[in-house]
């Protein structure tokens, strides 16, 4: 299967974690929070992690969990591959080793 865009991979993902019913999910390198949005919203986890190295997209995942109501949410700015906080993730996402890039109008969309 060929992902063309992010919003593909992303479906695949939360439909394999929806039938997985974890308990903490981390999105390492989230960076606009789209993702946890969606997870979220079809409930695949109790607890979000996401990490960003971007200050820029730290805030914008911050404030998007804010405009979604997510308080189950923590959003830092952590190198993704080697976290300085310790946790325990039974489910882990992160969308970099699949080269796909999305232009930043899009990562806007709530």
């Amino acid at each position: 299967m060929l992902f063309t865009n992010i919003q593909c991979l992303n479906e695949l993902v939360l439909s394999i974690f929806e039938h997985h019913n974890g308990n903490v999910l981390f999105n390492a390198d989230c960076n606009s929070g789209l993702f946890i949005t969606q997870a979220y919203k079809k409930n695949v986890a109790k607890e979000y992690i996401g990490y960003s190295y971007s200050n820029d997209m730290v805030e914008l995942a911050k404030y998007r969990a804010e405009l979604n109501g997510i308080d189950k949410v923590v959003i830092d700015k952590q190198p993704f591959l080697y976290p300085t906080t310790n946790f325990v993730a039974d489910m882990i996402y992160l969308t970099y080793p699949f080269g796909l890039k999305t232009n930043l109008s899009r990562t806007l969309y709530c």
